[in-house]
């Protein structure tokens, strides 16, 4: 399993959080794309995915859901998981969804 895109994120204790976009494949016999991540963890890992239409929209929802359920963790949710030293992690989030919404 080979990373197309990655991020590396920090928690304020200095670990590091890494979370991994799968290249997206056809979704055989679906007529959509399935884009598959992976959240590490320094102690557990998430994997899940996005769907869409087409290899660009199954990326986007891909990280969409990835950005969701990094803000919804507890580090998350605590303030302690940031991005270039910041809250702002810098991934789109779904329709009308601001990280505030997480908090």
């Amino acid at each position: 399993m080979t990373a197309y895109i990655e991020r590396h994120l920090e928690l304020t204790d200095g670990r590091e959080v890494i979370i991994r976009f799968l290249q997206p494949v056809e979704d055989v016999g679906q007529d959509s794309y399935r884009c598959e991540y992976i959240i590490d963890w320094p102690d557990r890992r998430r994997a899940f995915y996005g769907f869409g239409v087409d290899a660009v929209q199954a990326l986007v929802v891909a990280m969409c859901n990835s950005h969701a359920e990094l803000l919804s963790s507890p580090e998350g949710k605590a303030g302690t998981l940031l991005w270039l030293g910041n809250r702002d992690l810098g991934l789109p989030l779904a329709g009308a969804l601001k990280p505030e919404d997480f908090a």
